[in-house]
């Protein structure tokens, strides 16, 4: 699944989700590809991280966004 967390908040797949949300869509997916903003607070960040690791999703792939 496509998770990006920024400031505003978590999106799965473009539509926003609360954390426990992203995990569950993330463990039917079996993995999660998770891009991370400069404004996203690192709590938020770290939470999800956690919440998904307890799921057993060890597949997460993390990203900058792209550079303008």
């Amino acid at each position: 699944c496509a998770i990006r967390v920024t400031a505003s908040g978590i999106t799965v797949d473009g539509k926003p989700a609360l954390r426990d949300e992203a995990v569950a869509a993330c463990t039917k997916a079996a993995g999660a590809d998770v891009v991370i903003t400069g404004d996203a607070r690192e709590g938020d960040w770290n939470d999800l991280r956690s919440a998904l690791g307890t799921a057993g999703i060890t597949d997460i792939v993390v990203h900058e966004p792209p550079r303008r």
